[in-house]
């Protein structure tokens, strides 16, 4: 990220309305929950388009692979 992005004095007054103290935190937080979000779409664009599979067939995958695991 360029600097001017963190001498902002509207970024600064939002990242400070928010509860962080620095533009940099901020915008991190921004970006991951906007990765979380991604990733939550896709799964869900999966589902709706039938790329999914039950659960009980990756359980029974999930448990073979790792079988000492407690879950």
């Amino acid at each position: 990220m360029t600097s001017e992005f963190f001498t902002d004095p509207a970024l600064q007054q939002q990242a400070t309305a928010a509860g962080y103290a620095s533009v940099e935190t901020y915008l991190q937080i921004l970006v991951e929950r906007d990765r979380e979000r991604l990733a939550i779409a896709e799964g869900v664009e999966a589902m709706r388009s039938g790329r999914v599979r039950p659960f009980e067939e990756f359980d029974r995958e999930f448990r073979g692979c790792y079988p000492n695991k407690v879950c």
